[in-house]
């Protein structure tokens, strides 16, 4: 599918998920920035979150759930964002 539509978010974002569930993390976060660029829902978000977050990009992380988490009173991923998010702040802390 990414090879049909490769200017998609849908079809970036999904690529760039199982990528990231791979461990393929720094392969990923290319398709995820251009999906959330294009159209940055919170799922996506999320996505590139965690991607970011496995990068230890924290600041980077914590920027993108905030806006997920502000964007959706609710959203298939919001515990997990939310969970994320007091991680990468932590995380974040640390190195302060």
């Amino acid at each position: 599918a990414h090879g049909l539509a490769p200017d998609r978010p849908e079809t970036n974002d999904t690529l760039g998920w199982v990528l990231a569930s791979r461990g393929a993390n720094q392969e990923a976060l290319s398709l995820l920035r251009s999906a959330v660029a294009r159209g940055g829902t919170p799922s996506r978000r999320y996505h590139l979150a965690v991607v970011l977050a496995n990068l230890e990009r924290y600041p980077e992380a914590v920027e993108e759930l905030r806006r997920a988490l502000r964007a959706a009173a609710s959203f298939p991923e919001r515990d997990a964002a939310a969970r994320l998010l007091e991680s990468s702040e932590k995380s974040l802390a640390a190195r302060s």
